[in-house]
């Protein structure tokens, strides 16, 4: 799949992308989970992700812009500033590509 065939709702999204900027992990008041946004990026566009999960929160410490990251069973949640908003939930992975 490619970033521009990413509609609102859509599940199991598998991307091969580049890691455009990676924000700090930080602590959801409101459920105490960890997220980690991170900006990424195909030949055909942009997306804004939230990566969720202990496992794919610790790969992403080690992960510097321009590495590429594969992106398993996310899901898509509309826009975010003009941008495709996709997000792992409980059950997406992630694998970091060091370039």
């Amino acid at each position: 799949m490619k970033i521009k065939e990413i509609k609102e709702n859509i599940k199991n999204i598998y991307l091969n992308v580049e890691i455009v900027d990676i924000e700090e992990i930080r602590t959801i008041e409101s459920t105490g989970d960890k997220v980690c946004d991170v900006k990424v990026k195909d030949e055909t566009g942009e997306a804004q992700s939230s990566i969720f999960g202990e496992e794919n929160l610790s790969q992403l410490k080690e992960a510097k812009v321009g590495d590429r990251l594969v992106i398993k069973s996310f899901l898509a949640r509309g826009n975010y500033n003009e941008l495709v908003r996709i997000t792992s939930g409980r059950y997406g992975k992630i694998e970091v590509v060091k370039s």
